[in-house]
């Protein structure tokens, strides 16, 4: 059975080109959660061993808000609010990044 949750990464920092950006992205992930356990002995007893793991079966791009990093006259970094397209490169990065942390936005909420 899949489904779909609704996650909001804030603060993804992602060097494109030689500009430091900063996303606020809001993802749909459609999803499976399977229950997994093993059981192995340990001495003269067995021992199972429980655990989720979610396989992500489409992640998409709702909305987001893009920073680019900028410095003023006295060297303090700053980001101001851009209105450029995010590049396939970072929609990429964004979709691993769920990816490599789903049980944490999963399993977690």
């Amino acid at each position: 059975m899949s489904n779909t949750r609704n996650i909001t990464l804030e603060e993804i920092e992602i060097t494109e080109g030689k500009s430091l950006c900063s996303y606020d992205v809001e993802v749909k992930v459609d999803y499976d959660i399977e229950d997994c356990d093993c059981t192995s002995a340990y001495g003269e007893r067995e021992v199972t061993q429980s655990w989720q793991e979610v396989n992500i079966e489409d992640i998409e791009i709702l909305s987001y808000y893009k920073y680019k990093e900028d410095t003023d006259e006295y060297g303090n970094r700053n980001f101001y609010k851009s209105t450029e397209e995010m590049p396939k490169e970072t929609i990429e990065f964004i979709k691993q990044k769920v990816i490599d942390d789903s049980s944490e936005y999963v399993l977690d909420h």
